[in-house]
């Protein structure tokens, strides 16, 4: 591979070798930009959002949220979602959303519509079309007083008359009215692709930039500035503009743009959607790139707010919410980003933290095997040159401008005012083979340290081994001094004036730095031995220990424990800043008064890591860094104090024993629950409310009053946390509030709860039992009139059925009798004429006439051959009849050759074809061999031709043809008979039944012919079927299996 740059060929080693310094420049340009994580909570589909596909949102002066995305509108309560769609009268998408006065108004790409927000919580709107902007795109509304200004335009058309710019509705009472602003000015009028109002001053843009002065009191405006846009420009590229002093800022499709002093600058040439100036920075967003912060004036660009430290997707749509809180929500193609804090961020993602300290304008943070340096939020990161399974940095400790720190097996330090490298840290060893977690230094010569299995105190000029030991077994009392440790296992230690207090795993010690000594303090509470201590912060008279059982305060040698009823979870860390306590636990970081009562609770829901914290550091500046296993939270000083705003009282969480009743999922300030419905009739309710109500040093008091029927309970707690008396049935009022050290109070919140009343107890149970009385007596009285009806409804179903079977054995009877008397009229009558026809032949011949005198029409041996093949005929079906009737015929399978049976019927019969002059022709296929009983197949071709001979006319013909059709061998037999009519094919099958059709040569039918061949066929396995032919003449068609 060649590359050719200006007539020089570079081979690809060295062009790989280019990239590869390209790759490390720009990741050099970068470090800063990526050095931290935002603060941001994102939001989708898995989290209840009806699509990812967001566009717009806001909130209501109730809380709620109204998101605007491709399948419609939702709105959430906090606990609940409400979605409207088509079928409530919305067109989608929904591109934007304002609220003002209890009214909802939102753009779609088909219109403008509005509906009233009811107070219900569960009641859906209906939403009504503005009819004035029919058909048209809303890509922006804004709300400010009384007036909802549009942007709205129909594909290119100019939506604009009479000079108006920009639409509004005007909403006095709940009558909305259409107006527009007019501009004295001389231009053409645009549709608006983007506009910005604030306090009085207006800035849009179409084909022009406008500023101007809006007058509430009319439609005039009066226009400061009004410039010509470059030809690239029209109000379809536009997305947003905002302005701040002189300056205006105007993003499009065409790139970044700028105005100011009357001249209209490009800033960039990249496409970009909504824009918005916040203080002295320049936010942008770029699509599938993220959101670019610019310095203004400078335009430097400052930071980036990408997938890759934080936002949920970088195609970001062309809209924004600021939040009450000032916190910024932005929506995107694949959800939804909430960032939580503008200076807040999160270092070292996913990578534990431990400790921090601040030298000069630099903040040195111990985490997994590495000292990193944070300076101007940029990273600069040490890795140790001993790496172990205790190589965490665990302690960092400045004195005489030299740094001390350690993990789990080494000490390190260097001089903090020359340049932080490795090759300027100093490394000890230090004896032993267990980890030392905490380290303090008493003097320039010596360091207590904390270890696994005790506390060592060295002198630095000889790290080697321990100048003194102590420990809880006396185990190393070879070294000089005491023991004395209640554990071996030490977790802090807090210099003092005189030495150190030592927390351990069984309670506090004081190490005296004079005499080397450690001493247990005598404490009247038995539980400080139960007490695992892992961090001390004296306050004047005060010792705080953070432990496994919560805060506890020792006092003159009486420990106390911190009511901290809402929270009973481990302490890990104290820090204490503007008189309040900052408690990193296991559960977040939780801020209390003075008082010791809690006003704030900062967890992984609200922008920590992890809610378990491992150290708090407050640096020179103010700001507030908290370390965790997933990383450190840094927050600016004056975010802190933003964090402490009041705000209102509500409920946050109800809980009926491990089952959530009420709870809010998304950061919002909602309506609290006004009712609830418990199932159980004996019950108690814990309810947990939010608050930042008090300010710092305020004494404050929970008011919980609890009221069932005329009885009334005041209950008062430092928390905001309360456990309703045990509930029987009844209805429940739970009023709460608020009440400051100076008798302001916050708002009220109100529940209502109802507890169902015992089934046994209710007034209609009386009533019940009275009923299943009276039904049992019912039951007991008419149990044996309903058994006695029963059985007669049984025996007279069964008189019925015996009925039926009665009537069904008569008509077979009828039918059998019929039969009967048929057969013996016809055996009879046949049997009698052909005998007598025999008699009178043999009487003929015995007079001497000759068989071959012709007697009428035939011979006189004719006569008597046609008579006894009556009298055969007439046996075999009779005798085959009582076979068939009777279940005695035997199938004898075999392979055969059909077209052998034909040949044999056609010799066989052959005289009585022969007395009809009756041709048989044959069309028979080439190969008919069969698996099948024969005889049983020749006895219905026999009826089938015997049928055809006696019904076919003198000197016509009979054809007979087969053929193969699939795994069957067809056999047609069509004579030229008179057919039959359509009143003998329902009884064609029947048992001597004669059809209308008359024997040609005065043959005998019996009736039983057509019955015999379809029995036997069943038999066999093949059907039968009989059709008419034209002109005249009838085919009958058999099919017989294979196989």
């Amino acid at each position: 591979m060649f590359v050719k740059l200006r007539n020089n060929t570079i081979t690809s080693k060295k062009f790989i070798y280019f990239l590869f310094i390209i790759w490390l420049f720009s990741i050099s340009i970068t470090t800063h930009i990526f050095s931290q994580n935002w603060i941001i909570k994102n939001y989708s589909e898995a989290d209840g959002f009806p699509s990812s596909v967001i566009f717009c949102l806001t909130r209501d002066a109730n809380g709620m949220l109204w998101i605007g995305h491709d399948k419609g509108l939702s709105r959430f309560d906090g606990y609940n979602w409400t979605h409207y769609t088509e079928a409530d009268g919305l067109s989608v998408p929904i591109l934007s959303i304002c609220i003002n006065k209890e009214t909802v108004w939102v753009g779609s790409t088909n219109g403008l519509f509005y509906s009233q927000i009811k107070n219900e919580r569960n009641e859906k709107l209906i939403f009504k079309k503005f009819e004035a902007f029919n058909m048209m795109t809303i890509p922006q509304l804004l709300s400010i007083d009384d007036r909802i200004y549009i942007s709205a335009y129909l594909g290119n058309l100019d939506l604009n008359i009479n000079g108006a710019l920009l639409y509004f509705i005007k909403n006095e009472n709940n009558c909305f009215t259409l107006d527009s602003l007019v501009f004295i000015s001389e231009y053409k009028s645009y549709a608006v692709g983007a506009f910005n109002i604030r306090n009085d001053t207006l800035v849009l843009a179409n084909e022009y930039y406008i500023k101007a002065l809006i007058n509430k009191n009319n439609t005039n405006c009066k226009v400061i500035q009004c410039l010509k846009f470059p030809i690239e420009l029209s109000f379809e590229t536009i997305m947003s503009i905002d302005f701040n002093n002189n300056k205006s800022y105007i993003s499009s499709n065409k790139g970044l743009y700028e105005v100011i002093d009357n001249k209209i600058n490009r800033i960039s040439n990249q496409t970009c959607h909504f824009l918005f100036v916040h203080k002295d920075q320049l936010w942008v967003a770029y699509p599938a790139e993220g959101i670019f912060i610019y310095k203004i004036p400078s335009m430097q660009l400052e930071k980036k707010i990408t997938i890759h430290n934080g936002l949920i997707h970088s195609f970001i749509h062309n809209s924004y919410f600021f939040d009450r809180d000032s916190s910024l929500w932005i929506p995107s193609r694949c959800g939804l980003s909430h960032l939580l804090s503008f200076k807040s961020f999160i270092y070292f993602d996913k990578i534990p933290v431990h400790s921090f300290l601040d030298i000069g304008n630099k903040v040195l943070v111990g985490n997994e095997n590495r000292l990193s340096i944070i300076e101007n939020e940029k990273i600069n990161n040490i890795k140790l040159p001993f790496e172990n399974v205790f190589s965490h940095i665990v302690s960092i400790n400045l004195f005489n401008n030299y740094v001390f720190f350690n993990n789990g097996r080494y000490l390190y330090s260097f001089n903090a005012n020359k340049k932080i490298d490795l090759k300027h840290i100093k490394t000890w060893m230090l004896p032993g083979r267990t980890p030392f977690r905490n380290s303090i230094l008493l003097n320039k010569d010596e360091m207590l340290i904390a270890m696994g299995r005790g506390l060592a105190l060295f002198n630095l000029k000889n790290i080697n081994k321990p100048k003194y030991f102590f420990d809880s077994s006396g185990r190393y009392g070879t070294y000089k001094g005491q023991v004395g440790l209640p554990s071996n296992y030490v977790f802090c230690l807090k210099k003092t004036n005189d030495g150190a207090i030592i927390g351990t795993r069984s309670g506090i010690a004081f190490f005296d730095e004079k005499n080397k000594t450690i001493f247990i303090p005598e404490i009247k509470d038995s539980i400080i031995k139960k007490l695992s201590v892992y961090d001390i912060y004296i306050n004047g008279n005060d010792t705080l220990l953070a432990t496994n059982k919560g805060l506890f305060n020792l006092y003159k040698n009486t420990l106390y424990k911190i009511p901290l009823k809402m929270l009973d979870i481990e302490v890990n860390c104290i820090q204490i800043k503007d008189s309040n306590i900052y408690l990193g636990t296991t559960e977040g970081l939780i801020i209390l008064n003075s008082e010791y009562k809690i006003f704030k609770i900062i967890n992984d829901f609200n922008g920590l890591p992890h809610r378990n914290i491992s150290n708090i550091y407050f640096d020179n500046s103010g700001n507030l860094w908290i370390g965790t296993p997933s990383g450190c939270l840094f927050i600016d000083r004056e975010e802190i104090t933003k964090k402490l705003l009041p705000d209102k009282l509500y409920i946050h969480k109800i809980q009926e024993g491990e089952k959530v009743l009420f709870i809010n999922y998304l950061p919002s300030v909602v309506p609290s629950p006004k009712q609830i419905y418990l199932e159980k009739t004996i019950t108690n309710l814990k309810i947990f409310c939010s608050s930042d109500f008090i300010l710092a040093n305020e004494s404050i008091k929970y008011i919980f009053t609890f009221i069932h029927n005329s009885d009334t309970s005041i209950y008062t707690s430092n928390q905001p946390y309360f456990e309703t008396p045990i509930m029987t049935s009844g209805n429940y009022e739970v009023n709460i509030k608020i009440l400051a050290q100076d008798s302001s109070s916050s708002n009220v919140e109100s529940l209502r709860i109802i507890v169902p009343t015992p089934f046994y107890f209710r007034w209609y149970s009386i009533v019940l039992y009275i009923v299943i009385l009276l039904v049992l007596i019912y039951f007991s009285v008419h149990l044996r009139t309903r058994s006695i009806i029963k059985r007669n409804i049984m025996l007279q179903n069964e008189i019925e059925l015996r009925t039926k079977d009665i009537r069904a054995q008569m008509l077979e009877i009828e039918e059998l009798s019929r039969v009967r008397n048929v057969f013996i009229n016809f055996f009879a009558h046949d049997l009698t004429n052909s005998i007598a026809n025999l008699r009178r032949g043999y009487d003929l011949i015995i007079k001497g006439t000759s068989p071959d005198e012709i007697i009428g029409k035939h011979s006189l041996k004719t006569y008597i051959n046609i008579s006894f093949s009556r009298i055969n005929d007439l046996i075999k079906q009779v005798l085959m009849l009582g076979r068939i009737e009777a279940d005695r015929i035997e199938i004898s399978k075999d392979w055969f050759d059909v077209h052998s049976i034909i040949h044999k019927l056609i010799q066989n019969m052959a005289f009585q074809s022969n007395a009809k002059n009756i041709q048989i022709k044959l069309d028979l296929t080439e190969q008919a061999e069969i698996y099948n009983d024969k005889n049983l197949i020749e006895s219905v071709f026999e009826n089938i031709l015997s049928n055809a001979l006696k019904y076919s006319p003198h000197n016509s013909e009979i054809l007979i043809k087969s053929y193969h059709s699939n795994d069957d061998i067809v056999f047609e037999f069509i004579d030229q008979g008179p057919g039959f009519k359509p009143s003998d094919f329902p009884s064609m099958y029947k048992l001597f039944q004669k059809l209308s059709a008359k024997p040609t040569g005065g043959e005998s039918s019996t009736g039983l012919g057509l019955w015999i061949a379809k029995s036997l066929l069943s038999l066999i396995g093949g059907s039968i079927e009989i059709t008419n032919i034209e002109p005249h003449g009838a085919k009958v068609q058999i099919k017989i299996n294979k196989s």
